[in-house]
């Protein structure tokens, strides 16, 4: 039995870090189905960042493959364990990020930088060194656009849901792998 005392909620310490990880249905080394999960992922965890106030500096890309053994001479963590090896890479910046298109940016870069021995099972995005303190850009005009859109953004998903919008690229994803995807339409919706 666990004899910590409960703590409230309001109590608890603030995430050092905050990440998303999928595994995938089948082994792949596709590089544009892993861009497409990457998107996928990074956008959760920059929704997730704005929800709790939060940006961060150090972005962290996490693969797992059966038997990976990551190439010499890059800076690697890697555990092994059941047949797989967990590898990861990050990428401290300069600036604070909180939107999910930035954090996939990194994410390519990262994972473009990386020569794939073999096909990936696991990826994952994990932002770290997180601020809560109000961002200095604001009085920018360009950053206070996109600052908007991704505010609205949040508020559609928040009044209907994750799949109110969604990226072409996400629609190519789906329908590749044979899945029908509802489009809205003038008299209805339509498969």
């Amino acid at each position: 039995m666990d004899e910590a005392p409960v703590v409230r909620a309001e109590h608890l310490p603030l995430p050092k870090s905050m990440g998303h990880l999928h595994t995938l249905a089948h082994d792949t080394g596709d590089p544009a189905r892993l861009r497409a999960v990457l998107l996928e992922l990074a956008e959760k965890v920059g929704r997730r960042l704005r929800l709790a106030g939060a940006s961060g500096r150090t972005v962290t890309l996490t693969l797992r493959a059966r038997d990976f053994t990551p190439p010499h001479g890059l800076p690697t963590s890697t555990s092994r364990g059941a047949g797989f090896t967990t590898w990861s890479r990050a990428r401290t910046l300069d600036r604070f990020l909180d939107d999910g298109e930035d954090l996939y940016s990194v994410g390519c870069r990262i994972l473009a930088a990386t020569p794939l021995a073999q096909p990936i099972r696991m990826l994952g995005i994990a932002v770290s060194e997180l601020s809560y303190a109000e961002r200095q850009a604001w009085w920018l005009p360009e950053v206070a656009r996109h600052e908007r859109l991704v505010r609205a953004c949040d508020r559609i998903t928040d009044r209907f849901g994750d799949a109110a919008l969604v990226r072409a690229t996400r629609l190519w994803q789906r329908q590749s792998r044979g899945h029908f995807y509802v489009f809205p339409h003038r008299s209805g919706w339509k498969k």
